[in-house]
């Protein structure tokens, strides 16, 4: 199952540079080695690396990608608001 963490610039914050400084970070090798390592996060910096339990569990990423489920968000948007109230009505009790 794919799922992704986006990352997004918020327009007209109030430090514009510094919050791309911030995402150019987030995005960097380094960042997401350290993701991957805290995070268990599969890094999509192709030049991050994963720790060797990681790396060895999940075998060659670009095979993996290759066989992902990807989650329809079209359908689930369409049905969000119903599906919410009804874990909030059966599961959040």
């Amino acid at each position: 199952m794919l799922l992704l963490v986006d990352l997004c610039v918020v327009n007209n914050n109030p430090d514009p540079q510094m919050a791309q400084k911030l995402a150019q970070f987030l995005l960097s090798a380094p960042a997401q080695t350290k993701a991957a390592e805290a995070g268990k996060q599969i890094p999509t910096n192709r030049l991050a690396k994963m720790t060797p339990p990681m790396q060895q569990s999940l075998g060659n990423v670009d095979d993996m990608v290759k066989k992902v489920t990807v989650v329809d968000w079209d359908t689930i948007n369409a049905h969000r608001a119903q599906w919410d109230t009804r874990w909030n009505r059966q599961i959040e009790r």
